[in-house]
């Protein structure tokens, strides 16, 4: 093998050659090798993947003149076709003619994916005649065999003659090169034809061998089927290997035991064969055993070792005697070709003998050109290799012309060949992601072909070519397998089949979240894909306690099945990033608006956490809210106001029990929470409070119960509604619309009831801290009574602000809550508040905390700009104010480094050894008091001048020592330092500040009536939820909601907190859900209409150009003047 066999390095230099994908790896092998040994040795030495497609670019030895849509051919033809595969493609390696473009194509090609992060699977192997190539050439290849350093190759230059000879030159693109080496000839001595003989003979062979080629076993496939095989199957498998098995070790006594240990002993006793030899005879013994066991292993073992067949199909482009010898050699070993049409020569004969009309034997026309290739003396023969092929494998061939796609034709050559194999074709299919040559009846026609043994062996078939498209991103399989009604979606989903979906997915979001944001192992079990949906959509938990894998689960767990597999797919795909899939089966699946604001939520926090291309997950993010909104647009049109609504309060079982609302709020969907639609319910609920004909939550608060009109209706007849079928929801809709609704009165315990409420008790709590400041009640050292009832009525405050605090730390939500600005100024009125109190009743700083109590009062004062965000018109204002404010602190970064550097310079300038006389604080305050008021417009031109309007200073030392004012040092820098200053600050500083703000002003200004009815939905949510007595009495409630709280921990008691939600039974349920599916089948397609139509119209106004442009031409050479 070593003399057979010579492996190495090259290194390519030169102008062309300046990355470092310029090496390649060759080996010299002789013309009479042994191809199968040659293809096993190469794979392993190279560490080549087995290829499913190879590619023989065949043609032109020699440069030749190519139109722009051949080159297409190579540039994005190859790109496409290969896209996907782990293919191979076969040149003759030469930096001359079809070789060299091909090459050149698929190495810019593989330069672009590399730039865009995708993995190249592509290898361009280049089969040369080693004794063709330059002595130079050789001579340096040589010493490089079996060495460890490289044969560095320099490209042509055209100093030198010699190597200017291109055709004898390897190619630096390609990524391995086999150099053919024919020991009966010398290099002196021969031609081109002559070298490449050999080589072209080696090609032939190996691919004829690839067509042909069958895996071996290995010991991993002997492990992944035995895991398959039931014990109790074992003995008639292990008769059927016979001879093979006995020679190795007895066989155990299978009827004492038929457990999983069994399985495993044979197992290590199957993995006892380690002869190469034995190898091919076990393999082929085995399957036949498997084959005599009516078992599930059956079928897998056929599936598991499938006949390694590599689709082989051969390119032509223009080209010579070889190539015509090269076709009629490939179809005769059952290898399709593809011949492009007007490339030139043999290439162009080739596809006018397919064409030719009754394959004529005298036709004059193709004899003549043929002769003009091959020669007078070896045209007959060749015609007639030629119209033999074609007679007797004229499905083979196939011709590709400009009109059609080089991948598609390419794809139909491979599939030609494979006529009689329908899974074939759909592993190949798959495998290159072409869904769209599979059709309905290419399913019926393979069922009937294959003729399973029973039903489970079909849905299992099927059920792995789905797990394959769900795992590589096929939106386009999925969709085909599950429309064609050969997979029931909800019999394949169970628990382990997901678990097993996210395990063996690659390369997608699902890695980095595993590794970032919970740090868990590769292949944990749900519960930690549970947790990063949560992460996502801050609110919605999935898999709560499937925190096993699969290995560590009982049998009915892992099997068990999903109520609403499309939403778990969905989530699947929204995790992974696979947005067409994703978007699949949101048609598919339902809750559309819940499903499609869970996204939107997921998707914008991936904006946040995932670093790469933003813009492009918050576009996606935007699309999925949009079409809640289109779907809530469609139910609006459809069915009346109370069904509407109880879809947007419903409790969603499947999401988390959450709401359409509390999504959208979690995930700040805006425009979803503006809606027509939302704002009318949260109207009546701000007015009235929640709907009253239906239970809210399973038990009632107390406020609900004095505010309840009348009772609910018996199971299975509430609110009168007929039953809705999504095939007549239009009928159903025309019937909801023309119900009269009436108009619900006014609570005492709506949230503007209690907004109302809350506001009395501010201004009260305002009036009375106001008294307790003015009154000087502070100086006392015995608190009085009004003091006393403020410190009291500001505890409830904080008591409240504690639990609206440890509320939203139970939901995980308390980063959302600190960041609020509201709750930012309650928080730190309050934490002030205790400051002061605390300094109050110490002597010592009893007047710092009366400062403080007063600085407080204006926080507690400004906390009454909340209420205007009610209004429409001053809402957007108060945002804009705190939008501002964040700016300003940025700007004050700025500001503060001019405003240090202008103070230092002048402290210096006007006071030099100022640090002498001055004290610290002084001269700090000076470095920021000074420059900070004559941006104000208090120059200070006195001291600048050193012109002092009282006379008091002096620059006597000793005064100064003693404590009389130092006079400030005039200087002409000192008045350059002043205007410098006020240009920046008073001109560029305060005109970047304007700037800021009208950008901020604009962007809020833009979305004004959005970002109001958001807070106004935020504010009717808060005071829905808070109870209806107010400080200092919601202490009561506080102590009632804590006893409560003790019970429930204590398992004394169930608690239902009070949720601005519905909860309906189950029949008046799965009316709402059909509603809602056949809200989104509607729009769903009226979507797809208006897209055709759009198409169409498109078509014909591009139509209608085209034939405009075509008549105003003919009329211009109508009026041109004869000649």
């Amino acid at each position: 093998m070593a003399d057979q066999f010579r492996f190495g390095t090259i290194v390519f230099e030169g102008a062309a050659c300046q990355t470092d994908q310029d090496t390649a790896k060759f080996v010299i092998v002789d013309s009479k090798c042994n191809v199968e040994l040659l293809i096993e040795t190469t794979k392993k030495q190279w560490n080549l993947c087995h290829p499913n497609l190879l590619i023989s670019i065949m043609g032109g030895a020699w440069d030749f003149p190519v139109s722009n849509w051949v080159k297409e051919v190579f540039r994005s033809g190859l790109t496409k076709a290969t896209k996907g595969t782990k293919a191979w493609i076969l040149t003759s390696g030469t930096d001359v003619g079809a070789a060299k473009y091909c090459a050149d194509s698929v190495f810019e090609s593989r330069i672009v994916n590399e730039g865009m992060g995708i993995e190249n699977t592509t290898s361009t192997i280049g089969i040369a005649a080693f004794n063709w190539l330059l002595t130079d050439v050789r001579n340096k290849l040589d010493a490089a065999t079996n060495s460890s350093e490289p044969a560095i190759i320099v490209s042509p230059s055209s100093s030198d003659a010699e190597m200017l000879q291109t055709d004898r030159m390897l190619n630096p693109h390609h990524t391995h090169f086999i150099l053919v080496e024919d020991n009966a000839m010398t290099s002196s001595h021969m031609n081109f034809s002559q070298g490449a003989s050999a080589a072209l003979h080696l090609r032939v062979m190996l691919e004829k061998e690839m067509s042909t080629y069958k895996t071996e076993a290995t010991e991993s496939d002997f492990a992944d089927i035995m895991r398959e095989v039931k014990p109790a199957n074992l003995p008639d498998i292990f008769k059927g290997l016979g001879h093979h098995f006995d020679a190795v070790e007895p066989l155990p006594d299978w009827k004492q035991s038929h457990n999983n240990d069994t399985t495993f002993d044979a197992l290590d006793m199957l993995r006892k064969w380690k002869s190469d030899d034995h190898k091919g005879a076990t393999r082929q013994a085995l399957i036949r055993a498997l084959k005599k066991c009516n078992t599930e292993a059956k079928r897998n073992i056929e599936w598991q070792w499938r006949d390694g067949q590599v689709p082989v199909v051969c390119i032509y482009i223009e080209g010579g005697r070889g190539v015509l010898h090269h076709a009629c050699e490939a179809v005769k070993f059952g290898i399709p070709i593809v011949v492009v049409d007007n490339s030139g020569r043999a290439a162009s004969l080739l596809a006018m003998a397919f064409r030719s009309d009754g394959l004529k034997r005298d036709n004059d026309e193709l004899k003549a050109k043929l002769a003009k290739i091959v020669g007078s003396s070896s045209s007959d023969e060749m015609f007639e290799s030629i119209i033999s092929c074609l007679k007797e494998k004229r499905s083979f061939w196939h011709v590709y012309s400009q009109e059609s796609e080089i991948d598609q034709v390419i794809l139909e050559a491979v599939m030609s060949a494979y006529m009689e194999s329908s899974s074939r074709q759909l592993d190949l299919a798959q495998t290159w992601n072409r869904y769209d040559i599979i059709t309905k009846e290419f399913f019926i026609n393979m069922i009937e072909d294959l003729q399973w043994d029973d039903y489970n062996a079909e849905v299992r078939y099927f059920e792995e070519r789905l797990h394959k498209a769900l795992v590589n991103n096929q939106p386009g399989f999925v969709k085909l397998f599950l429309e064609n009604g050969v997979i029931n979606l909800q019999s394949y989903l169970t628990k382990k089949e997901l678990q097993s979906l996210y395990d063996e997915v690659q390369d997608t979001p699902l890695d980095y979240f595993k590794d970032n944001l919970i740090m868990h192992k590769r292949s944990a079990g749900l519960e930690t894909v549970g947790r990063i949906v949560h992460v996502l959509s801050t609110l919605f938990h999935p898999y709560k306690g499937d925190n096993k894998t699969n290995d560590e689960k009982d049998g009915d767990n892992i099997n068990e099945k999903f109520r609403n597999p499309f939403a778990h797919l969905f989530l699947f795909a929204v995790i992974n990033n696979f947005h067409e899939m994703a978007e699949y089966f949101w048609e598919e699946g339902t809750e559309h608006m819940a499903a499609a604001l869970i996204a939107s939520a997921m998707y914008k926090s991936m904006t946040q956490k995932l670093v790469g291309d933003n813009d492009h997950l918050a576009a996606i993010a935007l699309k999925y809210e949009n079409l809640a909104c289109d779907i809530l647009s469609e139910s609006t049109d459809s069915f009346d106001k109370d069904t509407v609504h109880n879809l947007l309060l419903r409790t969603l079982t499947n999401w988390d029990n959450t709401t359409c609302l509390g999504i959208a709020e979690a995930s700040l969907c805006q425009h979803f929470l503006a809606h027509d639609s939302v704002q009318l319910m949260i109207g009546e609920i701000w007015h009235a409070g929640l709907p009253v004909h239906m239970d809210v939550m399973s038990k009632p608060s107390i406020t609900d119960r004095l505010t309840r009109a009348e009772k609910v209706a018996p199971h299975g007849k509430q609110n009168g509604h007929a039953k809705a079928r999504p095939q007549s929801a239009k009928a159903s809709v025309d019937k909801g619309k023309r119900k009269p609704t009436r108009r619900r009165r006014r609570s005492p315990f709506s949230p503007s009831a209690k907004v109302f409420y809350y506001t009395m008790s501010e201004i009260l709590h305002v009036m009375l801290y106001t008294y307790v400041v003015v009154s000087n009640q502070l100086s006392a050292s015995i608190p009085s009574w009004p003091e006393i009832l403020l410190i009291v009525w500001t505890c409830t405050l904080i008591g409240e602000e504690i639990r609206q605090f440890a509320q939203e730390i139970r939901h995980g939500k308390w980063i959302e809550y600190i960041s609020n600005y509201w709750n930012i100024i309650d928080i730190a009125m309050l934490i002030l508040f205790v400051l002061a109190i605390v300094f109050r009743f110490i002597p010592a700083t009893q007047e710092a905390g009366r400062i403080l109590l007063s600085i407080d009062l204006f926080l507690f004062c400004f906390r009454f700009l909340e209420l205007l965000t009610l209004s429409r018109q001053l809402g957007p204002k108060v945002l804009m104010i705190f939008k501002m404010l964040v700016d300003l602190l940025f700007f004050m970064f700025i500001l503060l480094v001019i405003i240090v550097g202008y103070g230092l310079s002048v402290m210096a300038v006007q006071y030099p050894r100022a640090v002498d006389f001055f004290e610290p604080w002084d001269y700090f305050r000076n470095i920021f008091y000074v420059p900070y008021f004559q941006i104000f417009g208090e120059l200070f031109l006195e001291d600048i001048l050193a012109t002092p309007s009282d006379g008091t200073c002096t620059n006597n030392v000793t005064a100064i020592g003693l404590g009389a004012t130092m006079c400030p040092h005039h200087s002409l820098i000192g008045l350059l330092l002043l205007a410098v200053f006020m240009l920046l600050s008073n001109v560029l500083l305060l005109n970047l500040l304007i700037a800021i703000f009208s950008d901020t002003f604009a962007k809020v200004q833009e979305e004004t009536d959005v970002s109001w009815k958001y807070q106004f939905y935020s504010i009717t949510k808060e005071y829905f939820q808070r109870p209806i007595l107010t400080p200092p009495f919601i202490v009561i409630v506080n102590l009632y909601r804590s006893i409560r709280w003790l019970l429930r921990i204590l398992e004394i008691m169930k608690w239902h907190p009070i949720k601005m939600q519905l909860e309906f039974f189950p029949a008046r349920m799965e009316k709402l859900i059909k509603l809602e599916e056949a809200a989104a089948y509607n729009y769903i397609t009226n979507k797809r209409r208006q897209q055709y139509n759009q198409n169409l119209c498109r078509c014909y106004h591009h139509t209608e150009r085209s034939k405009k442009r075509i008549l105003d031409r003919l009329n211009e050479i109508g009026e041109m003047p004869m000649s």
